[in-house]
């Protein structure tokens, strides 16, 4: 047996990027078996955890995760490990994992200068930030000793829908080979459009994680007889008739197999003879005595069986969970006490009926320990591993659903209402918020059995008992506000939209309608909505989100809560590339303001705003900037951050929107104040003024006070895109080369704040940056290599089609693909033919992909091609490319082809001459302007065309010719420019 386990163990922890999901019947063993792992990695050193989700807590987020992770922070012990884990982790990151995890902060693991058991009541993170946030920590716990981290959960059947996401995060992380997921699920008792099922499909056609699957079914007669031999040290002829009725009683299921032989010795029909020395049993009497052959049957006879006071510890204890805390069921069964003891002295519907549903209640909290004991001593109940003698736990659920099915089917309900209201009454606030999905679940399990009586028979029930079932309800509608707003704190979004929709449900029915509830409670149903469309935008569930903002703009002038409103369908509708209804959006929330920006401005409308905005900003000097106030209107700061949303959206579909917008957040800033939106606004101003306006100067200023600005308030909000646009006015007068870092950090950033579409355009940044600057093309292949999957990911498809054509350009340069005669973009990823054609609404990305063509044409000595491409894409840069590395790059090639045509044609007729003369001088004078104007990464550049135009003379000396080309060689080496060096 251990020689198998250690190849189980072997074969899973092998090869990359596995997940193992292991199924079957309740009972089969599907535990036993994934626990086989855990022996195995001690001896290596490797990290096993393990969590379980359990059928009456499925609506907890991440159940099952946060009990794996409590167990990994008792394994993590070594002091240099924690420290290298804190560091790389960082605060914020610690902090997004903490909400979930409080465990591993306590323990001193996560890098938090201060820590709350609140913190999941801070404002949550984007998705994709806890999303980054847990792989990286996963990624840090295993490659700094190259370790591997096994992470077992089971009866996934049960799992939310959050937990469901986060496991496939983390098992198609293609940076982390060392974390090996398995999960356990029960096959029959899930159908086929399950979202668990739904899930493992879509990992599946990710390939990226291979999936491996092991069914474990009920164990035939045969083997049945071998276990029964071997437990009774007798031959299987001996045990045969036995064992086929143990089979026959059992059907083969390890788990009842292992209870219903337990259960004969119990019940001395299984004894041991010590004058033959060996076990007998009656067959007949077994059989008359397990008549039943349902094998759930057995368990529920077993809890039957036992005094009424033990059975009923752990029917309680089941409606709580898997686990429980000794003092805390104390607590409970109490309140209990005290619910049937007041109830018994009043003569109202609602008292009659918790009498008749508690009747069954007879536990007293004195009698409690000692049933415990008894349960734990019949193998019903388990000590919890690592904890002090007061916390519990079910060894099996099936004895936790056999428990909580001797409850009355009549006074379940009920019973859940009481103890949710213990918890909620009776705990402290610090242990009330770490039960309180719990609280909340069965509170509104049995919120409708516990209204019942006052609601059916309204005529028979005192006023005072109708207020006080409206302010208890009005109670859980507050409660289940508290708990949707901790679930999308930790981006839990199905589940938060689920309480988010019943706190909505109460409030509306204690108010007798949704347009009285609006009256009486306003704050609260403001509050309710926003948050409830908000979680609905993170499902995907737009219409039901739609729903809710029109409640919102239906019902309520809070001009922040009409911002936030607009805020949200703002992001749903960037989220869906609906870039139309976001501009309308947006500016329809602007107008709210007394502003108004038309949808489609001609270019006379744009100028005349530079230009006032231009003369306005000339009170203002940068030191003037960085001294303004902090805007105090909270409306205005949401409105500004809705402009910064239009800014990135604008960019790419309306450029003649982009200044507008800029100017905006820019008036806005000095006028009103500045907030955490005002750093983008001023880094788009920068590039406004240098890239498009050509003021050099004055942007490179504005592109170094965005940066001054992020600092400053010490924020990392908006870094991302802040950082991204600066890079690009600083090329101005940086090495280009010098702004890949940047960019690289601003990535990496903008992953860990969860704005992930702005870390993946600084992504095509960097990578289209890395091969024009000439880093060698090994070193940029590398790159594309490692980043390029990372679009794909996170589903970033636009940027992901934007760079393909020059990732397909630099596998041709290096040879991985075959070049055409043509010199097409085709290859192992794109043939450019086909992507022309699926990107033909996009004329900006048709024309950059004709001119990486051009490029390759031209490096190849293909003129005629690159002449073509260079009719092509002549207007590139003035009108996609402006201010962009790819612009100057275009000039560049342009004059390059222009200067080969000549020296080619030199039999050809005036007028085509005069065409390439006149772009040859064109991109000649272009050049010389940027050289001008210090930017360093041109004058090489201007150096080659004008080596390479002296050859066109009549009269070339050769010395001349040599000095020049020597002089080109040497500014492209200095500048770093090894692919302009080659040219």
């Amino acid at each position: 047996a251990d020689e198998g386990n250690g190849e189980l163990y072997d074969n899973a922890i092998s090869i990359k990027k596995e997940m193992v999901l292991i199924y079957g019947s309740s009972g089969t063993g599907k535990t036993a078996l994934a626990q086989t792992l855990n022996d195995r990695a001690r001896k290596r050193n490797d990290y096993f955890i393990s969590g379980k989700f359990t059928m009456g807590q499925r609506s907890i987020p991440y159940a099952a995760i946060v009990e794996a992770l409590a167990e990994l922070s008792e394994q993590i012990t070594d002091r240099d490990e924690i420290f290298a884990l804190r560091d790389k982790l960082g605060e914020e990151m610690s902090r997004v994992i903490a909400r979930i995890v409080p465990a591993l902060a306590q323990k001193d693991i996560l890098s938090l200068t201060v820590f709350s058991d609140n913190e999941g009541r801070s404002p949550s993170p984007p998705r994709d930030q806890f999303n980054f946030a847990f792989r990286s920590f996963f990624r840090h716990l295993c490659e700094r000793n190259n370790k591997t981290c096994i992470l077992f959960i089971d009866d996934l059947q049960w799992a939310d829908a959050a937990s469901l996401e986060l496991l496939e995060v983390l098992v198609t992380d293609q940076d982390n080979a060392n974390l090996l997921i398995v999960g356990s699920y029960r096959d029959d008792e899930i159908e086929a459009t399950d979202p668990l099922l739904a899930r493992i499909r879509e990992i599946e056609r990710s390939n990226r994680v291979k999936i491996s699957r092991l069914s474990i079914t009920n164990l035939e007669q045969h083997v049945v007889n071998e276990l029964v031999a071997d437990t009774l040290n007798m031959s299987i002829d001996d045990t045969r008739q036995l064992s086929h009725l143990v089979h026959q009683k059992t059907h083969g299921n390890v788990f009842y197999v292992i209870k219903f032989m337990k259960s004969l010795a119990e019940d001395n029909l299984l004894q041991y003879n010590f004058g033959s020395l060996q076990w007998e049993f009656d067959l007949k009497t077994i059989d008359i005595k397990y008549v039943t052959n349902n094998v759930a049957g057995l368990m529920l006879n077993k809890l039957r069986n036992i005094p009424v006071e033990d059975a009923q510890v752990l029917s309680i204890s089941s409606c709580m969970g898997s686990s429980f805390d000794k003092n805390i069921l104390m607590l409970v069964v109490d309140f209990l006490q005290e619910s049937l003891s007041l109830s018994r002295n009043q003569l109202d519907a609602r008292s009659l009926s918790v009498q008749g549903a508690l009747s069954f209640f007879k536990l007293q909290t004195s009698n409690v320990e000692a049933c415990i004991d008894r349960d734990l001593s019949m193998g019903l109940l388990e000590l919890v591993s690592n904890a002090r003698y007061d916390s519990f736990r079910f060894p099996h659920d099936q004895i936790q659903e056999a428990a909580f099915a001797l409850i009355p089917q009549q006074s379940r309900g009920l019973l859940q209402y009481f103890i949710g209201q213990a918890l909620v009454s009776k705990l402290p606030a610090n242990q009330l918020s770490k039960v309180l999905f719990s609280a909340v679940d069965l509170l509104n399990a049995g919120m409708d059995d516990y209204s019942a009586p006052i609601i059916q028979t309204p005529s028979s029930n005192s006023r005072v008992e109708r207020e006080d079932l409206r302010r208890e309800m009005h109670q859980l509608a507050n409660l289940n506000l508290v708990a949707g707003k901790k679930a999308m704190g930790i981006s839990a979004f199905r589940q938060a939209a689920v309480y988010l929709q019943t706190a909505i449900r109460y409030i509306e029915e204690t108010n007798v309608g949704i347009d009285m509830a609006w009256v009486k409670q306003p704050g609260f149903c403001l509050n309710a909505h926003q948050a409830y469309a908000e979680s609905l935008s993170c499902c995907g569930d737009f219409d039901d989100m739609h729903k809710s903002i029109d409640r919102i703009f239906q019902y309520t002038t809070s001009q922040e809560g009409r911002m936030n409103a607009y805020s949200t369908l703002v992001d749903a509708y960037g989220a869906r590339d609906k870039f139309f209804e976001a501009f309308d959006t947006g500016f329809r929330a602007l107008a709210e303001f007394g502003d108004k920006i038309v949808g489609n401005p001609g270019k006379g409308r744009v100028v005349c705003e530079v230009v006032t905005t231009k003369r306005f900003m000339k009170k203002y000097t940068v030191d003037t900037v960085r001294g303004l106030p902090r805007m105090k209107d909270p409306s205005r700061a949401i409105m500004m951050k809705i402009l910064v949303r239009l800014l990135i959206h604008a960019s790419v579909e309306r450029p003649l929107l982009f200044p507008l917008v800029v100017l905006r957040i820019v008036k806005w800033s000095c006028l009103y104040g500045m907030c955490s939106s005002s750093p983008p606004g001023f880094a788009a101003y920068g590039y406004l003024l240098a890239n498009i306006l050509g003021d050099v100067e004055s942007g490179y200023k504005y592109a170094i006070l965005a940066m001054d600005l992020l600092e400053q308030n010490a924020s990392k909000s908006e870094y991302c895109f802040t950082s991204m646009v600066a890079s690009m006015t600083k090329a101005n007068k940086m090495p280009l080369a010098n702004g890949i870092k940047d960019n690289l950090v601003g990535y990496q950033i903008g992953m860990e704040q969860g704005e992930t579409f702005y870390a993946m355009l600084t992504l095509t940044r960097m990578l289209v940056a890395s091969f024009c600057a000439g880093r060698p093309l090994l070193m940029v292949a590398s790159d594309m290599k490692t980043y390029a999957p990372h679009f794909l990911e996170h589903k970033q498809m636009m940027c992901y089609r934007r760079i393909l054509p020059c990732i397909q350009l630099v596998r041709l340069l290096k040879g991985d693909d075959e070049v055409l005669s043509s010199c097409e973009l085709t290859g192992e990823l794109i043939n450019e033919s086909s992507y022309i054609l699926q990107i033909r609404e996009e004329a900006g990305q048709v024309s950059l992909t004709l001119f990486y063509r051009l490029i390759l044409a031209y490096y190849l000595g293909n003129y005629d091609v690159a002449a073509e491409l260079s009719d092509k894409t002549q207007d590139y840069a003035t009108k996609y490319g402006k201010g962009h590395t790819l612009g100057a790059r275009h000039v560049f090639f342009q004059g390059l082809i222009a200067i080969a045509m000549l020296r080619e044609q030199k039999g050809v007729g005036t007028r085509v001459r005069r065409k390439w003369q006149a772009r040859k001088s064109k991109s000649m004078k272009k050049l010389r302007s940027w050289a001008k104007k210090g930017n360093p990464n041109i004058p090489h550049m201007l150096s080659i065309l004008e080596a390479e135009a002296y050859t066109l003379k009549k009269d070339v000396k050769l010395d001349i010719a040599m000095s020049k080309f020597n002089a080109a060689i040497s500014g492209a080496a200095v500048a770093g420019f090894l692919n302009d060096k080659a040219v």
